[in-house]
């Protein structure tokens, strides 16, 4: 994808109407099964979180690009990220936060897509009451500016902007003009409400 997937293809396509509204990113903590946007966090409790892709148009990806960052934490705040898992064949030319990766094999479309998983250590304890955002956005390089993407396996020229889950559960975010989720997508901490976990059962085959 564009400078950054070697094994993809460097232009990219418009994406029509119809297809802008069928995929959505998110993450989501474990376990994989039982996906929330909420973890209770606990200073030195390592945690895993996954970075979701549902409703993809296509019957398998090639490729995906995306940034995640901390967001409104606390004075010294620190994390650190233990571990990352990604699909077999997956060729990451950027870094744990900022993700350009290709997939030799394709990913198969499934209801929810699990694309990466980070396992992190939060180091410093929360207050209570504050909450620590996981907010995602465009890569550095992007192939479409200001967007986060992915591609077609069978077409690797089309590539496809990500629309991103903004509903946190009784807290609506918001994509900013910059292409980054604000506050984010899921946060750490006092959850503010209960939220009753959305299952879905292809994701225990995540890598497949």
């Amino acid at each position: 994808m564009g400078q950054m997937l070697a094994i993809c293809v460097a232009a990219f396509l418009v994406l029509s109407p119809s297809l802008a509204v069928a995929n959505y990113f998110g993450a989501y903590f474990e376990p994989a099964d039982e996906m929330a946007t909420c973890f209770p966090q606990a200073a030195w409790v390592p945690f895993d979180v996954y970075f979701v892709l549902r409703e993809c148009p296509f019957p398998s990806i090639g490729g995906f690009e995306f940034a995640w960052d901390w967001n409104l934490t606390p004075p010294g705040f620190s994390a650190i990220v233990a571990g990352i898992e990604l699909p077999p064949g997956a060729l990451n030319i950027g870094t744990s936060t900022n993700l350009i990766v290709g997939l030799a094999y394709g990913l198969p479309a499934a209801e929810a897509m699990v694309l990466a998983r980070l396992t992190i250590l939060v180091t410093t304890p929360l207050s209570s009451g504050d909450p620590c955002f996981i907010t995602v956005g465009p890569p550095t390089p992007s192939s479409i500016p200001h967007r986060a993407a992915f591609n077609d396996f069978h077409d690797q020229g089309h590539i496809v902007p990500m629309e991103f889950n903004t509903w946190l559960g009784g807290l609506y975010a918001v994509v900013l003009p910059n292409g980054w989720v604000d506050p984010g997508v899921a946060y750490v901490g006092d959850c503010i409400v209960p939220v009753e976990a959305s299952r879905w059962g292809t994701v225990k085959t995540l890598f497949r």
